[in-house]
């Protein structure tokens, strides 16, 4: 191993604090989604969003590591990845939040790491080990615990499952990102799939007729706009940058079973504003802290 080269441990440690770190960005974008819902219809939502996310991560891109980048770009890919995984994913997140509320949404995140680790197990060849299901029963069952002291309702129907088809969708992206764009810069993982993503949802919300009208209701209000900034460039943007770092380090399995600790993150930003304590919650966290490094010893030592 060279002194360039890091460990598996630190690998594992900058992975979970990657994944850590885009989590409780990625939280404190429910509240933002709701108070944007309100006015404006779930597709238009979606798709100022994902532009945002792009007005930021593709400047950001272009400064940085882009030249290098241009030729190595398989720009096919990208579009199924962007349009497909970020998209339309994200367009099925915000109808189920429309349809629903934020509580039934973040349960069907919970289920966020089976369907990660299923597909693993379908496109990468993963074996289940004593150790990623004992790790990922804990992780659901912290998860659980977390989402239900906060339970208000539980709304199924239409609007749960294009919740579950936003969890498939978003975890194909997120791994097809990491694994068929390998050869880019992390950033312009980030950047490249969500231009793809913010062309794609303009071209359907254009079709389906408002968006002019939606973005003119954003633009009128100072502060609905600092929202709609909030949820595009920072619960998206900034997160999907550090999310990608975490599933490059982790795999998409493990990685994603850090969605089950953001309710935590809800409650830890909502105390800092004044909120209440909820040590059920907390407790939970920690149980899903322990699955996931449960679940990634046995990787981390084989190196």
């Amino acid at each position: 191993m060279t002194a360039t080269t890091p460990s598996p441990a630190d690998r594992a440690l900058s992975g979970n604090l990657f994944t850590a770190g885009a989590m409780i960005i990625w939280a404190a974008g429910f509240p933002a989604g709701d108070l944007l819902l309100r006015q404006i219809e779930p597709l238009h939502v979606a798709t100022i969003r994902v532009m945002l996310a792009a007005a930021l991560l593709l400047p950001l891109w272009a400064l940085t590591e882009g030249r290098a980048d241009a030729d190595r770009i398989a720009w096919g890919r990208v579009a199924a990845i962007g349009a497909i995984g970020f998209g339309i994913s994200s367009w099925f997140l915000t109808f189920a939040q429309s349809r629903t509320d934020g509580v039934t949404v973040a349960i069907i995140a919970a289920a966020t790491p089976v369907v990660a680790i299923a597909i693993e197990l379908i496109l990468d060849g993963r074996r289940l080990s004593g150790r990623l299901v004992a790790g990922l029963a804990l992780a659901l069952t912290g998860g659980i615990a977390a989402y239900a002291a906060g339970l208000g309702s539980l709304n199924l129907g239409l609007g749960a499952l294009a919740m579950l088809g936003s969890v498939v969708l978003y975890c194909w992206g997120s791994r097809a990102a990491v694994v068929d764009l390998a050869h880019i810069s992390p950033i312009g993982r980030a950047a490249l799939p969500f231009v793809a993503a913010g062309l794609t949802m303009t071209a359907i919300s254009l079709a389906g007729g408002g968006l002019g009208a939606a973005v003119s209701t954003a633009a009128q209000s100072p502060g609905f706009v600092a929202v709609a900034l909030l949820y595009g460039m920072g619960s998206i943007g900034l997160s999907q940058i550090l999310w990608l770092q975490g599933v490059e380090r982790l795999g998409i399995g493990i990685a994603s079973m850090h969605f089950n600790a953001a309710p935590f993150y809800v409650m830890l930003i909502a105390y800092a504003l004044g909120g209440g304590f909820n040590g059920v919650q907390t407790l939970g966290a920690f149980v899903v802290l322990a699955g996931v490094l449960l679940a990634q010893g046995g990787k981390a030592a084989r190196g």
